[in-house]
């Protein structure tokens, strides 16, 4: 049995198996933390008796029990945030690269059309733009 301060400074015996999975989530999960609120002391309580919260005191996660199945449940939960990152920076990528392919072909397009006007041996030129308007352009002026 290992020992334990409780907030309010009483020291209480804790099972070994649960201080190791309590040490392992704040190894693990630096922002983690592991609250118990004892049953036999509030008995009207329907809530599970260990809650994990976050460094801002929201609820993670609450459990009946403190075992192995609870890192499990961390590392899942870390695993899907970081697939889910993943995901979000694929297609914020793709998204990128598409608009770094519109403006080029863009520039492309406005390259051309100013190659065409200076090979252009009359004084004027002219083209619709993209809104289907056309356009002149003049050197004689």
């Amino acid at each position: 049995m290992a020992k334990a301060i409780t907030n309010n400074g009483e020291i209480v015996e804790v099972d070994d198996d649960v201080m190791g999975i309590v040490s392992e989530i704040h190894d693990r999960w630096p922002d983690l933390t592991v609250r118990y609120l004892d049953p036999d002391r509030f008995p009207d309580l329907t809530d599970s008796p260990y809650i994990i919260v976050d460094s801002q005191g929201r609820k993670v996660m609450g459990v009946w029990e403190l075992n192995r199945s609870v890192i499990n449940q961390l590392a899942l939960r870390d695993k899907s945030a970081r697939e889910l990152h993943q995901l979000v920076t694929r297609e914020e990528e793709k998204a990128k690269k598409e608009r770094e392919a519109a403006k080029r072909e863009d520039r492309e397009e406005a390259k051309d059309i100013m190659l065409h006007v200076f090979k252009s041996p009359k004084g004027t030129y002219s083209f619709k733009n993209d809104h289907d308007e056309k356009v002149v352009i003049d050197d004689s002026k």
